[in-house]
């Protein structure tokens, strides 16, 4: 089966294969949906503020910065401490196998058929990770070292991502409101109260303009019944798609399929995005091609088939938890 070789295999994945993988992302209402599918560097890394986080009123403060008399010396602003986050990337993998026939068809049609052919073959495979992404992004499971950081890792005041600790160092911490303190108390029934208190403490003293409410659909219904005949809807769009949800303060309530039944996650969107490590190869043309998979080939152990494994290297990367905020503990 040496007909189709590793690096052929790899530049119709990503020229033909791939577009449709990230379509199908930034259509889905999954949490894959909600962020962008994206080329990232070969080093994530992401200066950040480590003072000066939260909103407070500077004007007319000694050694500061604001306003100042008319010949009056200019205030020295404070200084705002900087440190660098590097996101690290993590492996995402399966095994494509194709088999004889379907490869001599496909050269038998020429380079089209053989193209088309084997985006289907490789598709079918590859879609089988996106499920596995969908539940690391989301933080499901027990997290170790293979794993990405997920939301739930990420909306914290108490993890270390990115090898930060959110407990020491509250520049990188975001707003938890924890009703039953993690004290194995029973979960707390949604209110708007409980909603409005993460509002309003990421917009008034964390200076965050959250544009999306991440949530199960256990608390997506509980906030439907909360609102009874008061309940408004309001469209939301991911990529080509729009979906309807319902509104809170005009800010679009997602449910989310697999996510947490407790929480309820506040979040500017912008910040968050899906990263992958560019993989480049060259056609017989010289022409580059480049997308998020390497493929190489394997052996076929004795069967009428080649094998093929296909990697990702993915990062869900959060610009500013500070930003982020979550009502936990719900019931």
């Amino acid at each position: 089966m040496a007909n189709i070789n590793a690096t052929a295999v790899q530049n119709i994945l990503n020229t033909v294969a791939f577009p449709e993988f990230q379509k199908a992302f930034n259509n889905s209402s999954d949490f894959l949906g909600q962020v962008p599918l994206q080329a990232g560097k070969a080093r994530i890394q992401i200066p950040m503020h480590k003072t000066g986080m939260a909103m407070t009123a500077t004007s007319n403060l000694a050694d500061d910065a604001g306003s100042f008399a008319e010949g009056a010396t200019i205030p020295n602003g404070s200084a705002q401490g900087r440190q660098t986050v590097e996101w690290d990337y993590k492996s995402y993998g399966t095994t494509v196998s194709i088999e004889g026939m379907v490869q001599a068809k496909a050269l038998a049609g020429g380079y089209n058929a053989m193209t088309d052919m084997l985006a289907d073959e490789l598709m079918a495979g590859v879609d089988d990770l996106k499920h596995s992404i969908h539940l690391d992004a989301l933080g499901v499971g027990v997290a170790n070292t293979s794993k990405m950081s997920g939301v739930k890792d990420i909306i914290s005041a108490s993890n270390t991502i990115a090898g930060v600790a959110q407990g020491s160092n509250a520049w990188f911490a975001s707003y938890i409101n924890d009703p039953a303190n993690d004290s194995g108390d029973d979960d707390t029934a949604l209110t708007v109260a409980l909603m409005d208190d993460v509002f309003q403490n990421m917009v008034d003293v964390r200076g965050a303009t959250p544009d999306a409410i991440w949530t199960s659909f256990a608390q997506y219904n509980a906030y439907a019944n909360l609102m009874s005949d008061k309940i408004r809807y309001i469209p939301y769009g991911t990529g080509d798609a729009r979906f309807q949800a319902l509104n809170y303060n005009g800010i679009p309530v997602i449910p989310v399929p697999k996510y947490d039944a407790t929480r309820m996650d506040f979040v500017q969107s912008g910040d968050w995005s899906l990263q992958y490590l560019p993989q480049k190869s060259y056609t017989a043309e010289g022409k580059l091609v480049e997308g998020a998979f390497k493929v190489e080939s394997k052996d076929g152990a004795g069967y009428d088939a080649i094998s093929f494994t296909v990697v990702a290297y993915l990062a869900l990367v959060c610009r500013n938890p500070f930003k982020q905020g979550s009502l936990l503990d719900l019931e």
